[in-house]
């Protein structure tokens, strides 16, 4: 058996729901399936967003169930691997991104990203959880 190394691709969600990224997820299993891949890289990228004011904003623009669901898919694949096994010091990453007006606060994207600040949060919050278990969660803005 021989791992592929450094396939990469992007999947698409087509709504911004938690059935969307379990459907993405679907998508990633069967294209990169075991034993002969495993993710080593999962990437966040937060939605790009027209700069509003809060009460402009509608509750399906906030990406927190599907972040979540992406991040609890990530850790199980991540999981899943047996690199550890074979020398590597770490199961894999997660990582979390998106254009800087979202996971920054300024006059204009304030309310934005009042809204988005669940990458950051959700971050560090499973760096503190999974670290010890060799997953490296990071924020890169």
């Amino acid at each position: 058996m021989s791992i592929h190394y450094l396939q990469l691709a992007t999947f698409k969600l087509q709504s911004n729901t938690a059935q969307a990224m379990t459907e993405a997820w679907e998508s990633v299993r069967k294209r990169f399936h075991s034993p002969l891949y495993e993710i080593r890289a999962s990437i966040w990228n937060s939605r790009h967003f027209e700069p509003k004011k809060f009460m402009d904003v509608v509750p399906e623009e906030v990406d927190v169930s599907t972040a979540i669901s992406f991040a609890r898919k990530a850790i199980l694949a991540l999981k899943g691997n047996t690199s550890l096994q074979r020398g590597s010091r770490k199961y894999g990453t997660l990582i979390f991104t998106g254009k800087s007006g979202k996971l920054e606060a300024n006059a204009v994207t304030c309310p934005i990203s009042s809204l988005q600040c669940i990458p950051r949060f959700l971050s560090q919050a499973l760096c503190r959880e999974f670290g010890d278990e060799k997953i490296q969660v990071s924020l890169k803005a």
